[in-house]
């Protein structure tokens, strides 16, 4: 089993952050475990097609990416690519020791959060850097909700929207419902509902339904993963439900939807 609690006093279990690092080199991975264990749970990945699938099909919200660019038989950049697709989101801190101009360029365009040369040897310092992460998440959120896919306009939102939609964002492909999101954001269902609304101009249902089809349309066209599979991804039980919310929101099925992408790419 991926992750696990960890025992917090006054007889609480409570989940800790999840950290993801993808590095081969066990030299890294000692100096994250002694930096980071105590806050963070830590998933160690040393292989780019288990990585991927971990991301795909990872049923815990994932808090952080801490991940080398240069992985033996994969481009770690290309890799990256491939995750800011379903996780555009997502806090990442890259570790490398081969950066070069045009490599630091195509990261940057990555919306990488912070970076640190090996070796790793600092703990303080990669505490610092993974610290800093958790202040650069809203930021990310926001780009990601003024790309003109999401229906959230750029200006400034309430402090409790905004944590709001960080729970939504980390958490989109698991069961949420107003009531867990309120106590997320220490406030009550009614007072949450409230105010995101007037934030955003639509209820939080209907921005979760259009967080999971955004998701699923970019699973759809750059994956070839089956469409059950998705469904399943994105936090839908039941296909019918799925294939009928699509067709809705969308206008066409999501097979349907797949081949007019590919049509339009060979097109192009």
């Amino acid at each position: 089993m991926l992750g696990s609690y960890s025992y917090n006093k006054g007889d609480n279990l409570k989940m800790k952050p999840r950290a993801i690092v993808i590095d081969d080199d066990p030299a890294v991975q000692e100096t994250i475990r002694q930096a980071l264990s105590a806050d963070y749970e830590l998933e160690f990945v040393d292989r780019p097609d288990i990585a991927w699938e971990l991301f795909l099909f990872f049923k815990e919200p994932i808090d952080i990416l801490i991940m080398e660019v240069v992985l033996s038989k994969t481009d770690g950049v290309a890799l990256l690519r491939k995750i800011r697709e379903i996780h555009p989101w997502l806090p990442v801190l890259i570790i490398t020791g081969h950066s070069t101009h045009e490599r630091a360029k195509e990261i940057c365009n990555l919306n990488v959060a912070g970076y640190i040369e090996k070796p790793v040897t600092d703990v303080k310092l990669l505490r610092e850097r993974v610290a800093a992460l958790r202040n650069y998440s809203h930021n990310m959120y926001m780009k990601f909700m003024s790309r003109g896919n999401e229906p959230v306009k750029s200006q400034k939102l309430h402090p409790v929207t905004m944590r709001c939609l960080s729970e939504i964002h980390k958490n989109f492909n698991m069961p949420i419902t107003d009531e867990f999101l309120a106590d997320n954001c220490g406030v009550s269902r009614s007072h949450l509902c409230k105010i995101f609304k007037s934030d955003c101009g639509i209820t939080i249902k209907d921005y979760i339904t259009g967080v999971r089809l955004d998701a699923a349309k970019k699973l759809l066209q750059n994956t070839a993963y089956t469409v059950s599979d998705i469904q399943e991804y994105i936090g839908y039980k039941s296909r019918t439900h799925f294939f009928n919310t699509f067709k809705r929101r969308i206008g066409v099925s999501p097979r349907l939807f797949r081949r007019s992408s590919a049509v339009q790419e060979v097109v192009e």
